[in-house]
């Protein structure tokens, strides 16, 4: 499943409404937060894990040098921002950008090869 590679707390909310049927509303109650702020939440989540380039990124970072892994497992997998990716890695927003459009690259000969 790849709600695995998720953080723990959307993995929880993952889990709960594909695996247990629950809804927003519901999951919103049982945590004390807005039903409209749990949906835009679990629609970000799914949009993630449904783009390809999650799954590119978990089967091949293993491969990339540790800079250009974590910062793919952010953008990609954590779906953090490029500013606040960089600020977290403690790298440079350019850095930040070139590892991004190198992943964007690898992904693209990869679509393209296996066409």
């Amino acid at each position: 499943m790849r709600a695995r590679h998720l953080a723990p707390r959307e993995q929880r909310l993952i889990e709960a409404l594909f695996d247990q049927g629950r809804s927003c509303s519901t999951i919103a109650a049982e945590l004390g937060r807005d039903a409209r702020t749990v949906r835009r939440e679990a629609r970000g989540i799914t949009r993630r894990l449904l783009d390809p380039r999650f799954d590119f990124v978990v089967v091949h970072a293993d491969a990339w040098r540790p800079t250009r892994k974590r910062i793919a497992e952010a953008l990609y997998v954590h779906g953090l921002g490029l500013r606040r990716t960089a600020r977290e890695l403690g790298l440079s927003l350019y850095s930040v950008r070139r590892h991004r459009d190198a992943i964007e690259a690898l992904f693209e000969a990869r679509v393209h090869a296996a066409q």
